[in-house]
């Protein structure tokens, strides 16, 4: 009955943790979705492409033909995989991954900031030179406005937290 309560009370809190997190794991779900059907298609489709080629070199063999690589012979189902491929890394993949990139070094960024904070907390370092150290983490965007001490770089860095 406690082991029960105890796994409640986890899966409860995770999923209280993840309230702000929704877009990204629905990103990573759909990403997930869709890894696992062209994982499945892929090789299937390769397979076919193929079975196709090797169907077309054995009936060239059994007529005594030498085969060649036509649009009507292999030429449109080659052309679509790397037509197809292409478009879907360049259009859809690469967008994908770099916005996922940049997010994930802002959050590395961030929790590097809150970990030398309390590192310094820790420590008994003076307010100020804490303040300022943890400002050169920033970009100079948000150090020039964030100067002055609840400037407009703050208030710009609270607006984009609530956001998210």
């Amino acid at each position: 009955m406690n082991q029960t309560r105890k796994k409640q009370s986890t899966v409860v809190r995770l999923f209280s943790q993840l309230k702000g997190q929704r877009i990204r794991l629905t990103v990573v779900a759909v990403s997930i979705i869709i890894y696992i059907g062209l994982s499945i298609y892929n090789p299937m489709y390769s397979a076919l492409v193929i079975d196709h080629l090797w169907q077309s070199i054995q009936a060239a063999w059994s007529e005594g033909v030498p085969f060649a690589v036509t649009w009507t012979n292999m030429g449109r189902e080659l052309t679509q995989l790397t037509f197809y491929g292409s478009l879907l890394a360049h259009v859809v993949f690469n967008p994908i991954a770099s916005n996922l990139t940049a997010r994930d070094e802002e959050e590395i960024l961030c929790r590097q900031i809150i970990v030398e904070g309390i590192m310094a907390i820790q420590s008994g370092e003076n307010p100020k030179f804490l303040r300022e150290r943890l400002m050169t983490f920033m970009n100079q965007k948000l150090r020039e406005g964030g100067e002055s001490g609840g400037g407009t770089g703050e208030k710009k860095e609270r607006k984009r937290r609530k956001e998210k």
